[in-house]
């Protein structure tokens, strides 16, 4: 009788690769979706509201603390914190620090506030010639009850106001400022983009500076001080 060959009970060689490749592309699939899973959207880039940047006039930015062309505000008719017509005339006489967002503002807003808050600590009795003032641009929701309760939790002496879309459309686009359209929707906790800097007018009602968002407070109250000074 012939002598029988034994059966090998290893897979042929090209089986093994041919296993090994799939099984690879399998691997590098499911890689490619749990990271895009994974990784968050890019966040918008405007650097206005972003990052410590300024507008000053139309496409141009700065950081930190940025002189301007002295120039006159436009005096439009608001709505302040007792519900009562009022202008930013009524505020001359003093420097005004001037920021425009709203009492939702999840981060921006609370974090500028608390430097203002700052400030006027660091400048003790000088504060008392600066006003600091929250513009809100959500004039929806930010009643003037509501503007009262939220700036006066930073400050007593800080001020609020409010508008028409009109009024607060003239505004911003006196300053060079923006704020983004409200989100016509029953949720009541909608996102308003704005401008994150800071306008300061002089006693005279002119603008005459930008304080970027994230200028440090050290900076700010180096520059009013000086300004008081003059």
């Amino acid at each position: 009788m012939s002598e029988q060959t034994p059966q090998s009970n290893q897979p042929p060689v090209r089986a093994i690769v041919a296993g090994l490749a799939v099984f690879l592309v399998l691997l590098v699939a499911v890689v490619a979706v749990t990271l895009s899973r994974s990784t968050p959207p890019a966040e918008p880039t405007d650097p206005a509201v972003t990052g410590p940047v300024a507008i000053v006039g139309e496409g141009a930015f700065s950081t930190g603390v940025t002189e301007v062309e002295p120039k006159p505000v436009v005096d439009v008719e608001l709505v302040g914190m007792n519900g009562q017509p009022a202008r930013l005339s009524e505020l001359q006489g003093k420097y005004t620090v001037l920021y425009f967002g709203y009492t939702f503002c999840p981060d921006f807003c609370p974090a500028t506030l608390t430097d203002y808050r700052l400030v006027a600590r660091a400048l003790g009795e000088q504060a008392d010639d600066v006003n600091f003032v929250m513009v809100s641009v959500d004039p929806n929701r930010d009643t003037p009850e509501v503007l009262a309760s939220y700036v006066t939790r930073f400050d007593p002496n800080f001020r609020a106001y409010t508008g028409t879309f009109e009024a607060l459309n003239t505004l911003t686009a006196d300053l060079g400022a923006f704020y983004g359209a409200m989100d016509e929707t029953t949720d009541r906790y909608y996102m308003v983009d704005h401008t994150a800097s800071s306008f300061v007018l002089d006693p005279s009602g002119q603008w005459v500076t930008v304080y970027a968002f994230g200028t440090e407070v050290d900076t700010i109250v180096a520059d009013l001080r000086a300004k008081l000074g003059e």
